[in-house]
């Protein structure tokens, strides 16, 4: 839930965004706070996150990737398309002080 926006994924990973929440009347109107209608948007995703700011992340079904939806506006609040995070990692088992202590340990 953000302010202008509300995201869910359904069971079967369908992503949807309610049409007509209006953060700014929500006190003053009931539609307002809930909305006129579910739309569906495109991309399977398993979990979905929405910032204050109505910034919008999710988990891809497929692959598990990092997401986030691009072309978020006041004008646009379902945005233009979904991009994946590019994150720069690199995992190992001995990276971890855990795995040192164990090595250390077990001579």
């Amino acid at each position: 839930v953000g302010f202008n926006a509300v995201w869910a994924v359904s069971s079967d990973s369908r992503v949807w965004f309610r049409k007509g929440i209006e953060g700014n009347a929500v006190g003053h109107s009931e539609t307002a706070a809930i909305g006129n209608g579910w739309l569906e948007i495109n991309g399977n995703m398993i979990h979905i996150s929405v910032g204050i700011n109505d910034q919008v992340f999710a988990i891809g079904e497929s692959n598990k990737g990092v997401y986030w939806r691009s072309g978020i506006t006041p004008a646009e609040l379902t945005g233009k398309r979904w991009r994946m995070v590019q994150a720069n990692m690199q995992l190992s088992r001995t990276s971890s002080s855990a795995s040192i202590i164990s090595s250390a340990s077990n001579p």
